[in-house]
């Protein structure tokens, strides 16, 4: 469930309208509320799925869904070969090289596609998730496998909450701008940038635009993020 809001954004200026969002939006979801579908797909379906059953509250469903439109348009299986992707996958790559010396694949595999799946992981970043466990050299293309995406998102987006220039503006916004460039989270510049894009993904869920102001919510305890891929797994 959605917390109350007690919190002052960078500003200073308290959010009286920031409980009503939020209430509304657990109101529409405990109603069972979907996003609209997308042809055929089951995508979005499966995704919700996901969300549902790693326990995280609302507006975590919000930022999930309105980030993965923005990424994939809901499909599990989209590849980035951009080359500004692969440059910050090879980037990553360079950063966490160690933890991958004793694994079986290729550099290219770590870096091509550049970052994939429903929330545009890039693969050395979210298998950090996984280091220290039995899935630390899981195949880097599984971030184009549904669960382990969202787990890797999920655990990213955790680790992005540490960085001060985050707890500084601890807003969605500002959480979406750390997804690609965490240096970059509380400059007004970036803030600025991504805002049309994540409108376009509330836009997508019905959700309005204010609330990417919101300050995030806190996330569930999760297990360890093999357990929690195995759970997930049985769901979609």
């Amino acid at each position: 469930m959605v917390t109350p809001l007690h919190l002052m954004l960078a500003t200073g200026a308290f959010l009286g309208t920031a409980v009503l969002l939020q209430g509304r939006t657990r109101r529409a979801l405990s109603r069972g509320f979907t996003p609209p579908r997308i042809g055929s797909d089951q995508g979005v379906t499966d995704l919700v799925k996901l969300i549902h059953a790693s326990r995280v509250d609302a507006a975590w469903e919000v930022f999930f869904l309105a980030k993965a439109w923005g990424e994939s348009k809901w499909k599990p299986h989209v590849r980035n070969d951009r080359s500004a992707e692969i440059a910050a996958a090879q980037r990553a790559y360079v950063r966490n090289a160690e933890w991958y010396t004793n694994c079986p694949w290729p550099k290219h595999r770590y870096t091509h596609p550049g970052s994939g799946g429903y929330l545009g992981v890039i693969a050395p970043n979210g298998l950090a998730a996984f280091w220290g466990t039995n899935l630390q050299c899981m195949d880097p293309h599984m971030i184009m496998d549904g669960p382990a995406n969202y787990v890797m998102a999920l655990y990213y987006a955790k680790r992005l909450q540490r960085w001060s220039n985050f707890r500084r503006v601890p807003t969605w916004q500002n959480l979406w701008v750390g997804w690609r460039r965490p240096g970059s989270m509380g400059e007004a510049g970036a803030l600025a940038r991504i805002e049309p894009h994540f409108a376009k993904g509330l836009e997508k869920i019905a959700e309005p635009r204010s609330f990417m102001k919101l300050p995030v919510t806190s996330l569930p305890k999760l297990p360890a993020a093999n357990i929690l891929y195995n759970n997930l797994r049985a769901v979609a």
